[in-house]
């Protein structure tokens, strides 16, 4: 009788057999329309939507992109961009600093621009009508699958109340009969153990829990940073900014929310060399936060100094070595939990004359940079 429970309550779940996003995936809030670019990248999610006229993109989760025009289906691969109007549905919460994975349900006036090619002189291509065109078809299907599932799921029934009824009679058990309230086994168990084993069970039970939801967390952490884009560092101008390559492209990082001495200044040239030993040549994610006034990307940086080994937080640990000052200024877009740790290891740093802080009175970049 589970079985057959079971298979209802999926069936009841799926009134219909179409991908729309509603039936394929568990929305968050209410679907909505952009303008975007939709690209193929390297990482995950491989998939994304850059909207126009922001710094914010979008991880799409339906990666096959069933619900799209076939044109885009067959054209879509690394170095073709996708103009479109977008209708999105959202999967996760919209924050600040995070990306917001959505599902795509259909697209308008696109255009196609293809740089495999020539990457200055793209091929461009505009599709018309075709999403309309896939609408149709879908909601046709739509109204198809609404007629027939009602019979489909009359017939499983029926096979699955005439398996439930001879496998019941192999066995000689009547088809609906009640399960025995025997108790006398728990009560057994109840006496076996005393008061103080009960307690400690329940005290070890806490424990795992805990362990758990710790370690539960982590691994949350560690997804959601390995979500992050990839780059590879190709040149450290000073203690905080570098070149980076992403793809075919060079971009320049601006730590967030820290500053570093600059050169020419005192411990300029040692919180580079201490940003060098860190991340020079390595391979980076970036956890991007926008751009500044001269067009440089903000960003947090993590790296992993050993195979299998934790990410670091580049810009707390700029500060911790006393390399750094933290923007109080410029931090509000974090969360608060940063906020107060970027905090406590300045204030830690300061307090054992770590780095720059050896010096008495240390001249801030800021004023540095105001007074020359």
């Amino acid at each position: 009788m589970k079985y057959l429970i079971f298979i209802l309550s999926l069936l009841l779940s799926h009134e219909a057999f179409g991908s729309t996003c509603e039936t394929s995936y568990r929305i968050v809030d209410e679907c909505y329309a952009t303008r975007g670019r939709l690209q193929a990248e390297k990482e995950k999610p491989s998939v994304r939507i850059w909207k126009v006229g922001t710094k914010r993109v979008l991880g799409v989760v339906n990666e096959n992109l069933e619900n799209l025009p076939a044109k885009v289906r067959e054209e879509f691969s690394f170095g073709v961009w996708v103009f479109a109007d977008y209708k999105v549905c959202p999967l996760t919460k919209d924050k600040p600093g995070r990306m917001q994975m959505v599902c795509v349900e259909s697209m308008t006036n696109i255009r196609i621009e293809d740089y495999r090619v020539n990457p200055y002189e793209p091929v461009i291509t505009k599709v018309q009508d075709e999403s309309e065109k896939t609408h149709a078809v879908s909601e046709s299907e739509s109204e198809q699958a609404h007629e027939i599932w009602p019979l489909l799921l009359i017939v499983i029934v029926a096979v699955a109340m005439v398996l439930l009824f001879l496998t019941r009679s192999k066995r000689g058990v009547p088809i609906f009969s009640k399960p025995l309230e025997d108790r006398s086994g728990y009560q057994e168990l109840r006496k076996r153990y005393s008061q103080k084993t009960f307690t400690q069970g329940r005290q070890q039970h806490k424990v795992e829990i805990k362990n758990k939801t710790k370690s539960r967390s982590e691994a949350t952490v560690k997804d959601q940073i390995e979500s992050f884009p990839e780059v590879k560092v190709e040149h450290i101008i000073d203690g905080d900014t570098v070149i980076v390559v992403k793809g075919w492209r060079k971009i320049k990082i601006r730590l967030d929310s820290i500053d570093c001495p600059e050169d020419g200044q005192h411990w300029g040239d040692t919180a580079k060399y201490g940003l060098i030993k860190l991340i020079g040549g390595r391979k980076i994610r970036i956890e991007e936060h926008g751009q500044d006034m001269y067009e440089r990307t903000l960003a947090t940086i993590y790296v992993q100094l050993g195979k299998g080994s934790e990410w670091l937080n580049v810009n707390e640990k700029m500060v911790t070595l006393g390399h750094a000052w933290v923007m109080r200024r410029f931090y509000n877009h974090l969360p608060k939990d940063r906020q107060d740790k970027l905090n406590r290891l300045e204030r830690w740093a300061r307090s054992n004359k770590v780095g720059l802080w050896k010096t008495p009175n240390p001249t801030p970049p800021w004023k540095w940079r105001r007074e020359g």
